[in-house]
């Protein structure tokens, strides 16, 4: 009896595992797909970024003039398509949380952020400041600025799927261990 039930906790805990696969191969698609977005509207990002300190110093833009917003804009560009080339290769170097750590889209954002924060925003905030825009010591580009740290509710809810599916395989597998050492032991009690 203990050796049938010790086939059907492996047969279970085999189909849990390719389950888990399964889901956590759509997890990482989901967070490439995630960083294609953010490296697509990289660009836009960071130029409207530039407009609304532009805005925000209006005599510091005039002093720049057409010929100096331009050349800001084309150093940011240029500074935006490499930071998305970048992002698109990223999967395996974001500190991405485990999937039972993922509540909510903060969570992903915290990891994006380590990954961003600081040296790669920094290079972008030098930009402003060698064209002679203020920053408080404090300041500068954040990582926030350059996507919509509220929208990855996806890729939170896949990621609660997979800690599911997560429990369920560590559940399966115990049960599979019980079964296993039972069957050495002939199925004698201890």
């Amino acid at each position: 009896m203990v050796g049938i039930m010790s086939e059907e906790t492996a047969r279970e805990l085999e189909t849990l595992r390719q389950a888990e696969a399964e889901r956590r191969s759509g997890v990482d698609r989901l967070k490439q797909q995630f960083l294609e977005g953010i490296a697509q509207n990289l660009p836009g990002r960071l130029d409207d970024y530039a407009k609304k300190l532009s805005q925000a110093q209006p005599d510091h833009a005039r002093a720049l003039g057409p010929d100096g917003i331009n050349a800001l804009r084309e150093e940011l560009a240029e500074a935006a398509d490499q930071l998305a080339t970048e992002l698109r290769g990223a999967l395996g170097e974001i500190p991405w949380p485990g999937a039972d750590a993922v509540r909510s889209s903060a969570d992903v954002h915290s990891a994006l952020f380590g990954y961003l924060y600081p040296g790669r925003v920094n290079s972008l905030t030098a930009i402003f400041k060698n064209r002679g825009f203020y920053f408080h010591s404090t300041e500068g580009v954040l990582p926030q600025n350059l996507y919509d740290m509220h929208g990855f509710g996806e890729l939170v809810l896949h990621s609660s799927a997979l800690a599911e599916a997560e429990r369920r395989t560590a559940a399966a597998k115990a049960a599979d261990d019980h079964d296993e050492v039972e069957s050495l032991w002939g199925g004698e009690q201890g």
